[in-house]
């Protein structure tokens, strides 16, 4: 299983109705194809044990396989939200982290 996970840092003036479209059209694309196996989001909740460095909202994907999550992020579905995601983000490509990890990969 591939897990694909990506936190953002919204800037703190961000329209909530354009936040939750975004995740939206991610739920939509879920609905839609079938290599998505799983999807969820939110706001960050708060951790005591570690700071959220500004990340203030995340989701996390779960895929059978590497080529599964390469369909994902080559779909032109996938590519039409980037403008409605840089829109809201409050320093660019600073202000997104992706992480990707294979659950059954020994380390």
């Amino acid at each position: 299983m591939i897990k694909h996970i990506v936190l953002f840092k919204f800037r703190e003036d961000s329209d909530i109705d354009k936040i939750r479209a975004v995740f939206q059209h991610f739920t939509d694309l879920m609905k839609s194809v079938s290599y998505i196996q799983s999807y969820n989001f939110g706001p960050y909740n708060g951790c005591p044990a570690m700071p959220n460095r500004g990340f203030n909202y995340g989701f996390e994907m779960e895929f059978s396989s590497i080529h599964n999550r390469d369909q994902y992020m080559s779909d032109p579905n996938h590519l039409a939200v980037a403008p409605q995601v840089y829109e809201l983000l409050k320093d660019g490509d600073n202000s997104m982290l992706a992480f990707g990890y294979d659950t059954g990969s020994p380390l």
